[in-house]
């Protein structure tokens, strides 16, 4: 079971803009809800899978928690491969190298398909920095954790390489969320509902909404 809050963007899909501020939900109440709503989950068997998912015990999804757990555009997955092809008007796919999105506008998409022409219109090639980031960021959403230093030396980078990113965790850790212990980061149950909070520490390019021009649905 994927479970996760509706998205309240106006700005990118207009017809939104039906829907009054002022009648959704505050970000505790969206939380409350959440809460509510794992709660009915695992009293009826199904187990807490990172951030948004959920699984009965006995499900592969739920062996791999701790053993292997990954995350991709699609959410949570036990697959191991290295490669998501994406289908579909504005799919993004996965590669070794980088991102692939193809056309978003159906009618282009279909236009060139039947041309036999790759409906790929954006792309972004990754640098060694962004693949280290980017495990950094799988494995806080996965495992809720990250031996920062030891990710480093693995991918061939100076053990002190997130020392900066770490750093700007410290506003968890002040919230009592996350606890740090040399390179090695935590992220406390309390803090599970913020888990893309605290990833969003290890991403470069992120840049933080603001209300007069919004970029991103809510984290919480």
């Amino acid at each position: 079971v994927a479970l996760f809050g509706y998205a309240h963007v106006p700005w990118f899909k207009s017809n939104q803009k039906l829907i009054r501020d002022e009648d959704l939900p505050s970000s505790a109440e969206r939380i409350e809800q959440a809460q509510t709503a794992a709660e009915v989950l695992c009293e009826r068997g199904y187990v807490r899978i990172g951030l948004d998912h959920f699984a009965l015990k006995d499900d592969t999804l739920a062996g791999a928690v701790g053993a292997g757990l990954r995350r991709n555009f699609q959410g949570y997955t036990e697959d191991p491969a290295d490669v998501l092809l994406g289908f579909g008007a504005s799919a993004i796919g996965n590669l070794p190298g980088g991102y692939a999105q193809t056309d978003k506008n159906i009618r282009s998409y279909l236009d060139a398909v039947d041309a036999r022409r790759l409906p790929v219109v954006k792309g972004l090639v990754l640098s060694s920095e962004d693949r280290l980031r980017a495990a950094a960021i799988e494995r806080l959403m996965c495992d809720l954790s990250l031996e920062a230093g030891a990710l480093c030396e693995e991918m061939g980078f100076a053990i002190d390489s997130l020392d900066a990113s770490l750093a700007a965790t410290s506003i968890f850790e002040d919230l009592g969320i996350a606890t740090r212990s040399g390179r090695d980061l935590r992220i406390c149950e309390e803090g599970r509902p913020f888990v893309r909070s605290i990833a969003a520490c290890f991403d470069a390019y992120f840049v933080p909404s603001t209300q007069e021009e919004p970029r991103h649905s809510k984290a919480v």
